[in-house]
């Protein structure tokens, strides 16, 4: 039972939400398709080798102390050494679960469909690893939000387009922003509640780097975020992720305990939010599939709706978005 904890299984909502908001915006049929499967696993797999280097760097660098952060190595319930085997086991069974698209000697229908999996696959590897671990220490110099915002949002939804319909797609950047925002929003949450313990420890947060009350006012803009996102989303692709509004009363109370500063309570609502908002985005779509979107048998490089929205932004917006927004996946080729 401590090895489980140590893995940190509830929070793997994130890693599942993500696949299952992309693959239902896909247009695919849950464990009908053994690629959603492989999806899925390499994702979860990924996250809790994250969550295993995390646990056993912070234990290392004094983040985590009795009064605060993870117990599982300080009250010495398992041994580190154990911690770090764990996190390299769930690496390779990530790679494991993504197998037929990582060997060398893939079968895949598309060469360079392998060849981009491959380098997003590394990216995402290389992003969890470096989340904590040194000399990269990501969480440590403040950019560890940005990096949770790009693995569960863009980085894990292209992916699961990638496997599922052999490309990526530009609309998925609009799809992940509800989850990527609530599960950084989260992540801030967590920091500004642990600000004291931090700062004892000699590392730098973000709530740490741009002080408490700007770190409250970015907490709340990410929650706005989600729902602008969410209010998109159910204007141009799919009428029922207005479904997502259900979690109203639940935001109003978050930013209620926000602007109060219970920094205890707002981490677990926060989650909480998050899973209600991405289960009924995923409900929204599945009751309201959009016809023009990219389908096995029928792909488009850019929704029509997509394109209505995007045409609609003025000129220095849309050419923010088209140098910056697909600047990962246009250094290799992905269109």
């Amino acid at each position: 039972m401590e090895y489980i904890h140590a893995i940190r299984p509830w929070s793997w909502t994130m890693s599942a939400l993500s696949v299952m908001v992309a693959t239902a915006a896909c247009g695919q049929h849950f464990f009908a398709s053994e690629n959603f499967v492989r999806v899925l696993l390499m994702g979860i797999c990924m996250q809790a080798g994250g969550n295993c280097t995390n646990t056993y760097f912070d234990y290392h660098r004094g983040v985590d102390t009795k009064n605060s952060g993870e117990k599982t190595l300080v009250d010495g319930v398992i041994p580190p050494k154990h911690m770090l085997f764990m996190s390299n086991l769930f690496y390779v069974l990530s790679a494991v679960a993504a197998w037929p698209f990582l060997q060398p000697t893939s079968e895949c229908s598309d060469s360079d469909l392998c060849y981009y999996v491959r380098i997003l696959f590394g990216v995402g590897i290389s992003l969890a690893y470096a989340y904590t671990a040194s000399p990269f220490s990501l969480k440590y110099r403040a950019l560890g939000g940005l990096a949770l915002f790009v693995c569960f949002g863009p980085l894990l939804m292209q992916l699961t387009s990638l496997i599922l319909l052999g490309n990526v797609h530009h609309v998925f950047y609009i799809y992940s922003v509800p989850v990527g925002s609530l599960v950084w929003a989260t992540y801030l949450a967590n920091d500004a509640r642990d600000i004291n313990s931090d700062e004892q420890a000699g590392v730098t947060t973000l709530p740490i780097w741009m002080g408490y009350q700007n770190a409250g006012g970015l907490f709340r803009f990410l929650v706005i975020t989600a729902f602008v996102a969410t209010f998109t989303l159910g204007t141009f692709f799919h009428w029922g992720c207005f479904l997502g509004f259900l979690v109203t009363p639940d935001v109003q109370n978050l930013m209620l305990l926000s602007m109060r500063g219970k920094d205890a309570e707002i981490p677990a609502l926060t989650h909480k939010v998050m899973v209600k908002l991405s289960t009924l985005l995923v409900v929204g779509i599945l009751i309201s599939p959009n016809e023009n979107f990219p389908m096995l048998t029928q792909r488009y490089k850019l929704d029509k709706a997509a394109e209505v929205f995007l045409n609609s932004l003025p000129p220095p917006v849309l050419n923010f978005l088209n140098k910056w927004g697909t600047i990962g996946l246009g250094y290799f080729g992905i269109h």
